[in-house]
């Protein structure tokens, strides 16, 4: 991939040098790739932005507009969101004046057109909730959905409506989120996707502890457990645990509670994560607390409340003094 990156490189230079803008246009998009598939997106937005200023040499506005919505994702990727909302909103303005003749000499056909059309759409949504405007990232998160499904592309909508859902359940429409979510979980189901029916579900069993609907709750979270378990994925193994323990208190089932904590915290413990061991804690403190078992339960609060303080989250320090 180092070695294929710099011979892009060079090529694309080398290619505008002399004027064959088209010719470098093409080095530059394949320099990107090689970029993403190392996942170095610090290289991917260096090329992004070259590729983006030689679009508009070209004066391609397709082309353009697809390389504006690839930078968004990866100006999001290194933490750059108001450039990469700049980027999603310049893509979508390209892309509303397009004309069939452009999108013709570019080489576009009009499904792929539409589909640069969706995913610009995703990350106008992206924009708008990194700007605080979660009804309008919502409803531009629901418009790339109902795009991705004309398009019959139900993989990205399945994922998209994972998103709109995560979203939803964060910006406390844990109802709103259930809807999003269902026909994400059959969509990944029916593909055999593993990790998408496990991402959903664990969002499921988040928005169904909101709504205080326990038992279905109870069962997203045993489906994560077990898909987690039997991809051997540690870390999602003892998140699960966690989330099944505070579900098991909540249906007052004290003893599941106790051992699905218990091994959460063990396996926290081994995977040296001391945010996850001070969260399992508050929780064990909270069933001791539930059992009237009052000294156990300060002395867990207090074990929660000393490693969230020298790690100085305020987050987890609020949690264990309450």
């Amino acid at each position: 991939h180092e070695e294929a990156l710099k011979c892009y490189r060079d090529a694309a230079a080398c290619a505008e040098r002399i004027g064959w803008l088209a010719a470098a246009s093409d080095h530059l998009v394949s320099a990107v790739t090689t970029a993403e598939a190392r996942q170095d997106f610090i290289s991917a937005v260096d090329l992004g932005e070259r590729l983006v200023a030689l679009e508009q040499k070209r004066e391609s506005a397709p082309d353009e507009a697809v390389a504006q919505v690839n930078l968004a994702w990866h100006f999001r990727s290194v933490g750059a969101l108001k450039k990469a909302g700049a980027a999603a909103d310049r893509a979508w303005e390209l892309l509303e004046r397009v004309s069939e003749a452009e999108r013709t000499r570019a080489g576009m056909t009009q499904e792929a057109f539409e589909g640069i059309r969706a995913v610009a759409t995703l990350h106008r949504a992206y924009a708008r909730w990194d700007r605080g405007d979660k009804s309008e990232g919502a409803r531009l998160c629901g418009e790339a959905v109902a795009e991705f499904e004309r398009l019959e592309l139900p993989g990205r909508a399945a994922q998209t409506r994972g998103t709109l859902g995560d979203h939803l359940v964060q910006a406390g429409r844990s109802a709103d989120a259930v809807d999003a979510l269902r026909p994400a979980l059959e969509a990944f189901e029916q593909a055999g996707n593993a990790q998408g029916v496990a991402w959903v579900s664990g969002m499921l069993g988040l928005a169904y502890s909101n709504l205080s609907r326990f038992e279905e709750a109870l069962a997203a979270y045993t489906r994560v457990h077990e898909i987690a378990t039997e991809m051997d994925a540690t870390h999602y193994v003892a998140h699960s645990l966690r989330n099944l323990g505070a579900v098991y208190w909540r249906l007052a089932r004290w003893d599941e509670a106790i051992s699905h904590l218990q091994e959460a915290r063990r396996l926290f413990e081994e995977l040296k994560n001391p945010q996850g061991v001070a969260a399992t804690l508050t929780n064990l403190g909270l069933v001791h607390h539930s059992l009237s078992e009052f000294a156990e339960a300060a002395s867990l609060q207090e074990q929660a409340l000393a490693i969230e303080e020298s790690a100085g989250r305020p987050a987890g320090i609020a949690r264990a003094l309450n």
